[in-house]
This record gives structure tokens, sequence and C-alpha cells, in this order.
């Protein structure tokens, strides 16, 4: 009887309901136990005399009261249907037996309504309180029925006619009975089978949606490949000899090659969306930076089409750094700037920045970028943020582009708790609005933007710097000679634990991922060896700057944290507790090396940095940093594409911790981000999207090469 295929089904099915009936049933029980009672009651008021009454509270009463007390055991709510049918049956049985007693002594008893009345009060009870398993609640009311019609036969001077006439009433309850129950049962299980198949289709939609996300991914990561070898031949191709016309087929190719990689990215970014895979970082966010990296980027488009390109930030709040993902955040700037400039062709492009206020440790900003271009059909705005759409048809014909970039900035300002909106008149230009919300920094919050603050005080002390890479060393001991601090280097663990054994430092500048031994054993064995010593200071150096990193840290032993890449007041404020502060200057006055122009990838602060921290205030100490990025960048990366394609996330995540550091030292910060986002999908072994992140990595690292050279150039 209403038996359902498939097994799936009646599984699913009982999982949705017989928890909820199951509490149901325990309710009506509680009913069950106040109709007795409320019967004796009213049977004992109307007729005292009639002893049998009392056997409601002696028998059926703790019938009841034994199935309540069941339905609150642990394995009731495995079997609690089949149990509880028991139950019912049982205290037919004493009700039946309890009201032909009653009948013997004179009262109202089985052979009136008040036996009607609790025959169809049980039989409701089975088919209503067992929930949704009808077999189960059938045979409860077919045994009702039989205890009914067996005790009406038992019953004494009762006649053929009075039988028939009180049997033909139960049959018709009873039959009234299944009915009601049957048609209940089936009406839900018609409508969870609805719910069921709904749920299906939408499950077979998100894994189709999965499934076309895989596929893209893939197509982009191995279109990609042969696609960067096809522009790096072609550049080699154009710095050959050429004659004009073999020059204009080669740039041809280079300009649809560097179109077809565009695609293939906001291709890939889109996958990566709806996969859920683009988390966003949490660093230190300098806006008017962002700012300046994209008018660098764009300024040269916008003078060759002799367009003006103004950009302004207002100032934040004294005091207030904002945290959230500058990467992600400059492209969203970036691709409307670029759209900006595409479809203009006269007039200018403008971008403001404001701050909108600071709610709940959010601060809410406001990006506009305006342009005086062909403008947006009315029609057409409320589709130009959907994937692979433009304003017409003759956009793409005319302009070019992919039609992804928009839905991007749309899907990147809803991962920064925000949103983009339009607003455009054919012919007069147009202006998209970016509303954003960034986490404000509190006091312990890493941050970048210490470049700006003064020069601190001398300290005196010694130093044991521990740190594996050179070019992280060599910054570090230029922050530290310019901070009057002597120090000793040791290029492991295991080998800073020997250091510390032998002589007393005023504090250790402990790198967490080392060879041999890496900081937290390091840290550990130091404080187990030093007995009844002085405690020395550990201050962590990481490029990893989560809170969960600096609580491994502290639980570790250490007493301070500092993530890479820092600046000389962070340095500074981080070993101040424990040195001695002088009160001579900071730095002899030397002249400072002029500094070079700005460049769209290489961080100017961070190379002011550098030079003001050489003894001669030349270029030496910058030389030695990029240089030996540049020579660890170009090992590495081709480190990480072994490793990758040998299926060792593990090794490629440690290399990508050390560039990321590396990077951020030499002023690369942007390549530094990538590579942060390279090492955290190797740490969760997703090396599809590590192959991805390698990949922009790797042209990330062809400009940065480009300009540094040109900067060492310069300061030559």
């Amino acid at each position: 009887m209403l038996r359902f295929t498939p097994e799936a089904f009646e599984q699913r099915f009982g999982a949705h309901y017989l928890s909820f009936y199951y509490r149901y049933a325990q309710a009506a029980l509680v009913l069950g136990v106040l109709l007795v009672s409320g019967d004796f009651l009213v049977d004992w008021l109307a007729t005292p005399e009639v002893a049998a009454n009392w056997l409601r509270l002696q028998v059926a009463l703790p019938v009841l009261l034994g199935g309540l007390a069941y339905t609150f055991l642990p394995q009731a709510r495995r079997h609690w249907q089949g149990v509880l049918a028991g139950f019912i049956v049982a205290a037919s049985l004493c009700l039946f037996w309890i009201l032909l007693r009653i009948d013997a002594e004179g009262g109202r008893g089985l052979s009136s309504w008040v036996g009607i009345l609790n025959f169809t009060f049980l039989e409701f009870y089975c088919f209503i309180v067992l929930g949704l398993q009808f077999r189960a609640a059938l045979f409860a009311g077919v045994a009702i029925l039989a205890a009914f019609l067996t005790t009406l036969w038992w019953h004494p001077n009762q006649s053929s006619a009075e039988l028939a006439y009180w049997s033909y009433h139960v049959v018709t309850l009873f039959t009234l009975a299944v009915g009601v129950g049957w048609w209940r049962e089936f009406i839900v299980r018609k409508d969870f089978s609805a719910q069921w198949a709904l749920e299906q289709a939408r499950a077979a939609a998100e894994q189709l949606a999965q499934t076309k996300s895989a596929f893209l991914a893939t197509m982009s990561h191995e279109i990609r490949t042969p696609l960067n070898g096809v522009l790096g031949m072609n550049e080699l191709l154009m710095a050959s000899p050429l004659d004009p016309e073999q020059r204009g087929w080669a740039n041809a190719v280079q300009v649809s090659g560097r179109h077809l990689l565009a695609l293939i990215n906001d291709v890939l970014d889109v996958s990566r969306i709806e996969a859920g895979r683009l988390p966003l970082e949490e660093v230190a966010v300098d806006l008017p930076q962002v700012i300046e990296d994209v008018r660098l980027m764009f300024a040269q488009p916008a003078q060759a089409k002799r367009l003006t390109l103004q950009m302004s930030c207002a100032p934040l709040p004294a005091g207030v750094r904002l945290l959230g993902d500058p990467l992600r955040l400059r492209q969203v700037v970036a691709n409307l700037v670029g759209n900006a400039i595409k479809f203009t062709s006269h007039g200018g492009v403008t971008v403001r920045v404001q701050h909108e206020g600071v709610v709940a440790g959010l601060a809410h900003v406001r990006i506009a970028v305006a342009d005086t271009g062909i403008g947006i059909a009315p029609e057409a705005q409320g589709r130009i943020f959907e994937r692979f759409s433009q304003a017409d048809g003759s956009t793409t014909r005319r302009f070019g582009g992919t039609g992804l970039g928009l839905a991007i900035c749309r899907e990147l300002a809803g991962l920064m708790q925000g949103h983009i909106e339009v607003d455009s008149q054919m012919g007069r230009g147009t202006r998209f609005t970016v509303d954003v919300k960034l986490r404000v920094a509190d006091g312990s919050s890493p941050s970048t933007l210490d470049a700006a603050e003064e020069v601190p005080q001398r300290l005196h002390g010694t130093v044991l710097l521990a740190e594996d890479h050179p070019v992280n060393r060599a910054v570090a001991i230029g922050m530290l000679r310019r901070l009057g601090v002597a120090w000793q280097v040791a290029e492991d663990g295991a080998a800073a634990v020997e250091l510390a054994r032998l002589h007393d430092f005023d504090a250790v500048l402990m790198d967490c991922q080392m060879p041999v031994m890496d900081g937290y054993a390091a840290t550990r064995a130091i404080r187990a060896q030093q007995g009844d010593r002085a405690r020395v200071p550990i201050v962590a150096l990481t490029a990893n700057a989560t809170p969960e990193d600096e609580a491994r840290c502290r639980e570790s032993g250490m007493d301070g944290f500092i993530g890479k890449p820092f600046t000389l007041a962070t340095l500074a404020a981080a070993l101040a507790p424990w040195l001695q502060a002088g009160t001579d200057a900071a730095t002899a006055a030397t002249a400072p090396a002029p500094l070079p122009a700005d460049r769209a990838r290489i961080d100017s602060a961070v190379i002011a940095t550098l030079i003001d921290l050489d003894e001669a205030g030349g270029s030496a100490l910058l030389r030695e940093v990029a240089s030996g990025f540049l020579a660890a960048a170009d090992t590495g990366l081709a480190a990480m594409d072994a490793a990758l394609a040998e299926g060792r996330p593990d090794a490629a995540a440690r290399l990508a911790h050390t560039l990321k550091s590396t990077a951020g030292n030499a002023g690369a910060l942007a390549l530094s981000r990538l590579f942060g986002e390279l090492e955290r999908c190797a740490r969760n072994e997703d090396l599809r999207s590590a192959r991805a992140w390698l990949d922009q990595s790797r042209q990330e690292h062809a400009q940065v090469q480009t300009e540094l050279a040109e900067l060492l150039r310069e300061l030559a």
C-alpha cells in the first residue's frame, strides 16, 4: 500500500518527516493522557459507585504513560512508530476491557456512545499520531477494530440487533479513519515527491555549473600555456631584424595574442567566482597608491587618444587604515578606466575616490569613474553586467572586448560587500560608481603602510637574525644597521639554537620557514635550553601575516610578530621594548641618491627605503636586494613549475612562501600577492588554481624584471 520507489525516495522521505512526527506523537500521547483522565473524572462525578471506573487510572493511564516515556529513549527515534502502534493497541485492549466492566456494574460503558467515542478516538489516534507510515497505522487500526468487535461479542445480555447496530457503526468509523489516513499520506508524499524532483533538478543544475566552471578553468589553463609560448617567441621575433611588412605582421600577432590572453584571464576569473574559489586577501590597502597604479597603467593609452586622465583620492581621517585586497580593487578600477578610455574619443576620463564614513569597523569607500564617451542606451544598461554581454552587437566589432569585464567587476564588488551602478546618456558619457566596504585596521593588524612614518631613534643591543634567504637577510641587516643595532646571522633554525646557547642576545628575529629546523621548533628549543637564564625576547618574521599565524607564533613561545615585508618603523617598534634607546641622531647626514621615476609594478616607497637604508646613502643595498630577488625568482618559478607538474604541492608552497617575502622586499608588491595566492592554493592542494596563479606570476615577473633592470640602469 502506497509503496513508493525508488528506495532513495523512501529514505529521504523518512529522514525529512519522521523527526517532526516523532515530536508530534509525544504531544498526542500527552493529549491521550489528558483525555483518559478526563473520562475518569466525568464518570466518577456522574456515577461514583462504579468501581471499575478507577481502572482507567490503574491500568489504561500507565500504558499511555509508558508509551510517552519510551519516546524519550535514544532508540525511540529510529523505531518509534512500530513500538507506539503496540502501545496504542495495548491501551485499546485496556480501555475496552474497562468499559466492559463498567457496563457490568450498571454504568455507561462499551454498549453506548461512550464506547463509540473511545473507538473513534483510538482509530484516528492510529492514523494521525503514527504519522506517515500507513501500513503500521493500518495494522494497528485492524487490531483495534478486532478487539472492539470481540469485546462486543463477550458483552453480557447483548442482543443480536444491538450487536449488529454497534458493529455497523464501528466498521463505518474504521473505514472513514482508513480513508482519511490514506488520503493524508498520499497528499503529503505527492508534495514531497514534487519537492524532491525540484531538489534533484537544482542539484543537477549546480553540478552542471560546476562542471562548466571546471571545464572553463581547465581549458583556460591549457590554452594559456601554449599562448604564453607564442607571445614569448613573437616578442623575440620582434626584437630581431625585420623589414616593415614583417614587423607589421608580428605586431598583428602580438595584438591578437594579447587580446586572446585577456579573454582567457577573464574566463578564468569567472570560473573561479562561480566555483567559489576567489577568496579576497586582507592586507593593508593604500587607496592613493591603488589609484596611482591605475593612472600609470593607462597614462600612455589616454595620451595616445589625446584624452585627459584625472584622478583624485580624498584623504582618510587621521589614524584610519584600511584592510582589503588591493590587487582585486585595482582590477575593478582598471577595468572601468580601460573601458572608459576605449569608448571615449574626445574629452577625458575622471576618477574620484571618496570616503563615506566608518560603521561597525567597516569603511564605506565610493569610487566613481566618469567619461565623455559614446554612452550606453537605457535599455542596454541592465544587461551590460551580464557575462559575455555588451551594449549592442556592434560594440564587439567596433571596439573589441569579451563582455566579461563588468560582470567580474560586479562579482568582485559583491565580494567586498558592495555593488556597482551605472548612469549614462547616449552621446554624453557614462559614470560608473563602485561602493565597497573595507575593514578598518585595529592597532594589532599587520600593515604595510608604515613607510611614511618618522624614522625611529637609534637602539642599542645585539640581535640574532635567523633568516635563510639572502635577500631578506640583506634588507633586515640594512635596517638593523640603520637602527644602530649589532647583529649575528643564522641561516637556519638549528644554527639559531646553537648561537642562542653560546651567546646572550638582547633579542632574536626568527624567520618561521627555514631549512633544517623551522622557526617554531627553533623557538621551542631555545626556550627549553634557557633554564634559569633570563628569557630572551623572540620576534617572529613571517610572510604569513594572518591572525592564525600570529597565534601559532605565540603558542610556540615567541614574544612579537612582524609580517613581511616590513618597514624600518615596524622593526623598530617591535624591538624597542627590549633594546635600549639611544639619544644620538638617527643617521649621519648623507646626501640621498636621487629617486628614479615611478613605475607601475615597483613600489616607490620600498625603493626609497632601500636607498635610505644604505650605509652610504647610495644604491648598493638596492642592487643587492633587486639582483638577489631576480635570481631567486628565475630559479623559483622554474622549480615551482616542476613541483606542480610532479604533484608536489608542499614544495611549491615553500618556494612561493619564500618568493612572497623577497618580492615584497624588492618593491614588487603585486607580484608578492600573486605568490601569496599561489602558496595558499598549493597548501590546499588545489593544483589547478596554483598553476593559474603561477602563470599570472610569470607575466608579472617579466614586467617586474624589466622595470627593475631599467631602475638599476638609471641608478648606475
